[in-house]
């Protein structure tokens, strides 16, 4: 007998790695997709949509999504800096949001899916914070929230702030206190998933328009990052989360209780304050589930396996077609 499937929410500030996390999720039998949101943070909201739409346009068109902030509530927008550079090639497809904003469309979700949800917020935490904020009774409909965001040790905006947390530490610091549980992958949950430049060239080859267009942004991606023991590679980091649901056994977590600071102006703005020891929380209970590793192998070959049904759907339809002459 088949488990049910885990029913989930996507909220994306939609680059490439945001992009690898929407293809995973379409393509799992563990999880099924309501919907996705999106938010400013590493690019500005329209670049956030066109790459949205390319996303969807070859993997789900179909798929309900809702237009979310375009800029925190309490200050002003800090992105990488980076023009929109997520597969030229689609152009862009015409997919229309929703007529709702993000925080109804969720709410809506949230209500109506007849179970728990889990939320997979992967930019900064916007849209999820006002969710929260506007609809506290949705708080025990949700399971969990699987984040990338934060980090254990050092940051890479600031010494102590990940970028996520960094755009909206009020946000960030409103959904860490709600009482919902948190699985964070911080960027060193995340180091160990990564692709080669000969990774993407795989992945290129497996036969899908799909399977090509996200392969192709590997390649590049690998090509201009940083050279890791010799050789070219980049951290899809939004894409790790979907272990969570794909395989935990990939995962080393250890428990913690998380505090975001939000102090503008200071060296710890954005810090994500992990605590791995009971005896100092202060009655608190552990609030967060810390990823502290990924397993590359594993990483690898769900990437692999998951991208492989597109091509699988695409024969599908065509045999569809064919039996019907």
């Amino acid at each position: 007998m088949m488990s049910e499937k885990i029913k989930v929410l996507l909220d994306c500030d939609t680059g490439s790695d945001d992009a690898f996390a929407i293809a995973l999720a379409l393509a799992s039998d563990k999880v099924e997709v309501l919907g996705l949101t999106t938010v400013a943070g590493n690019y500005t909201l329209p670049d956030v949509l066109l790459n949205t739409r390319r996303c969807l346009s070859i993997t789900d068109p179909s798929l309900p999504y809702a237009v979310g902030y375009s800029a925190p509530q309490a200050r002003e927008l800090h992105t990488h800096g980076r023009p929109t550079h997520m597969m030229e090639g689609l152009g862009d497809p015409q997919i229309s949001p929703v007529s709702e904003d993000a925080v109804e469309f969720m709410a809506e979700k949230i209500k109506s899916a007849g179970g728990p949800v889990t939320l997979i917020p992967l930019g900064p935490l916007t849209n999820i914070a006002a969710l929260l904020r506007k609809y506290p009774e949705v708080k025990s409909m949700i399971t969990e929230m699987v984040i990338m965001g934060g980090a254990v040790y050092t940051g890479n905006v600031t010494a102590n702030s990940e970028f996520n947390i960094f755009v909206d530490p009020e946000a960030a610091k409103e959904v860490f206190e709600s009482g919902v549980h948190m699985v964070m992958f911080g960027i060193e949950g995340c180091f160990g998933a990564y692709f080669t430049e000969q990774d993407g060239k795989e992945l290129a080859a497996l036969g899908s328009k799909t399977a090509k267009f996200y392969g192709e942004e590997i390649v590049k991606e690998a090509a201009t990052s940083m050279s890791w023991a010799g050789y070219p590679r980049t951290c899809i980091f939004d894409a790790a989360t979907m272990l969570w649901f794909e395989n935990r056994n990939a995962l080393h977590c250890r428990d913690s209780y998380v505090n975001v600071i939000a102090g503008k102006g200071t060296d710890m703005d954005g810090c994500t304050f992990v605590d791995f020891r009971p005896e100092t929380w202060d009655g608190h209970k552990a609030n967060t589930t810390v990823v502290m590793d990924v397993d590359p192998s594993a990483f690898k070959e769900m990437v692999m396996r998951l991208f492989a049904t597109y091509k699988e759907r695409k024969k599908s339809r065509w045999q569809t077609i064919c039996s019907l002459y």
